[in-house]
């Protein structure tokens, strides 16, 4: 029991100095916090997802009572399905590049905008090397996150393997989306 205490003192110690990360101490699965959070605030979420391919979405609707803040995805994988489904300037991404803080901007917008939601996400991102209409690195990596206020991006570079890179980027956007929902800002 004392060690018990002791473990909990120091924990809290911890957690009291990174606190803007502590996303909780229960031991609960990410998407299950931040599908808790949506609910409280009673904000709804469209995703434009490119690389990972819907698996957010997936992660999200693993969650029971997920119909109550998630609207839906497009799983915009294709260049083309950017500029026919999400409505973005193909002169944007051809100049910008598909793997662009520009394009995830523009991507989370139009979700947003498309599936009238209160958060728009957008990924895009490079998995694994390969022959692609883009040349930004194995692993490069922009999330956006948009609100009627303003859009917010940050780029990664991951380094695993391209099944470790997708769930990694997965994870990555559900904690932007925690912090974002949280906090209104990254």
């Amino acid at each position: 029991k004392a060690l018990e205490i002791e473990t909990e003192h120091y924990r809290d110690e911890i957690a009291q100095r990174i606190s803007e990360h502590v996303v909780s101490f229960e031991d609960l699965p990410l998407e299950a916090i931040v599908a808790r959070l949506l609910q409280e605030k009673q904000y709804s979420i469209g995703l434009a997802e490119s690389c990972t391919g819907g698996h957010i979405a997936h992660k999200l609707t693993q969650v029971p009572g997920s119909s109550q803040f998630f609207k839906g995805c497009i799983v915009c994988y294709a260049t083309e399905i950017k500029v026919t489904v999400l409505g973005i300037d193909p002169m944007l991404i051809q100049t910008a590049g598909v793997v662009s803080e520009t394009t995830a901007r523009a991507m989370a917008e139009a979700a947003r905008r498309t599936l009238n939601t209160d958060i728009g996400l957008g990924i895009t991102g490079i998995l694994s090397a390969g022959a692609y209409e883009d040349q930004s690195p194995p692993g490069t990596l922009f999330i956006a996150l948009s609100d009627s206020r303003q859009t917010w991006c940050k780029k990664y570079r991951l380094h695993y393997d391209r099944s470790q890179n997708k769930e990694t980027a997965t994870q990555i956007a559900l904690y932007l989306l925690w912090k974002f929902a949280g906090k209104g800002t990254l």
